[in-house]
Formats: C-alpha cells, structure tokens, sequence
C-alpha cells in the first residue's frame, strides 16, 4: 500500500506544475517572486541533503519538486510580482533565521522547525497577495499540491510526530492558498 500512496504522491506532483506553469505564461498567475526563491533554496537545500545522505529513488520525488520550483522562479522574473517590498525582506530574513536555527542546531524537532518557519516565511507572502487578489494563483495546482502531501503522510509507518511533522504542515500551507481564496472571494460577494 505504501508503494501507491508514494506513486499518487509524486503523480500528482507532477500534474501540479504544469497547470501553473500554463497559467503565468498566459498571464492569469502571478508568482511572487519572493515565494518562490525561497522555496526553489529550500528545494535545493533538501535535494543536496538527500544526496549526501544517500537517497535513490526519493530523489526523484525532490529533484522533480525542485525543478517546477526552478521552473516558477525564472518565470516570476517576466510575469511574477513582489520580491523587493518590504513583506518581501522581512520574509526572507525570517527565512535566512530558520535555515540557520536548522542548520546548526543538534536537535532534530528544532531543525525541521527551523525549515518550517522558513517555508512559512515563503509562502506567507504569496497569502498576503492572495488575499488582495485571489485569481492571482491557480487554485487546482495548490489542491494537488496538498493532496500529494497527503499521501505522503498515508506513506509514514509507523507514525511518528516528529516524521509527520513537516510532511503535515506542506499540506496545511499547500491548502492554505485555496482556502484564504476562497475566504477572500466569499467576502467580497458579501461586501458587493
């Protein structure tokens, strides 16, 4: 059973991307460009870690997910926004605190608390921007995105806090930009 949550996991990843990908070409998505720096530095922190440490097969999991990262990045410089407004700053300096606390820290919890609040910090930005203009993502790649984490986390035996911890909270921020789209379009045809 583990074998097909990790292969709807990556699958899904892998329909994700293009959707968005699609959308900022045609102008309908605009990646914050802050966003996604930080998420294409800690998509290459974790594909190098997994080298070094050995990994085979999930290294095609990461090496994908950091490649739609690299892909969204180079394509927010022509169609993105933010990225120099201070939200932005603030948010990488945020960033920078986490990767440090993570990096030298000997604890495990505190470490992957570390990357968890320098993903926060990334995507914390793009919520704000959803919130101003919620047709500014595409809605389905974020639900894949959340989905996939969820069969990632249907992969974890035996279950364990500390293993579940970031895999748990992809799929909280993942679905945290539908879900404030959603808010945001429900109060405005409260408003209207």
């Amino acid at each position: 059973m583990n074998s097909l949550f990790v292969f709807l996991s990556v699958a899904l990843v892998f329909v994700a991307v293009p959707p968005y990908i699609l959308d900022t070409i045609r102008g309908k998505t605009k990646p914050e460009r802050m966003t996604w720096f930080l998420l294409t530095t800690l998509g290459a922190i974790a594909f190098y870690g997994q080298v070094k440490v050995g990994a085979t097969w999930s290294l095609f999991f990461s090496g994908l997910d950091l490649l739609g990262s690299m892909t969204v990045l180079a394509l927010s410089l022509r169609y993105g926004v933010g990225g120099t407004e201070r939200r932005d700053i603030l948010a990488l300096i945020i960033a920078v605190v986490g990767l440090i606390i993570s990096l030298t820290v000997h604890e495990p919890i505190i470490a992957i608390i570390g990357v968890i609040v320098a993903d926060l910090a990334a995507i914390f930005v793009t919520l704000l921007k959803v919130w101003r203009d919620p047709s500014s993502e595409t809605t389905i790649s974020w639900l894949l995105f959340g989905t996939a984490g969820v069969f990632g986390l249907l992969t974890i035996r035996p279950w364990i806090f500390t293993i579940a911890l970031y895999p748990l909270y992809l799929v909280l921020a993942n679905y945290a930009v539908p879900i404030v789209q959603l808010l945001r379009v429900r109060r405005k045809s409260t408003l209207d």
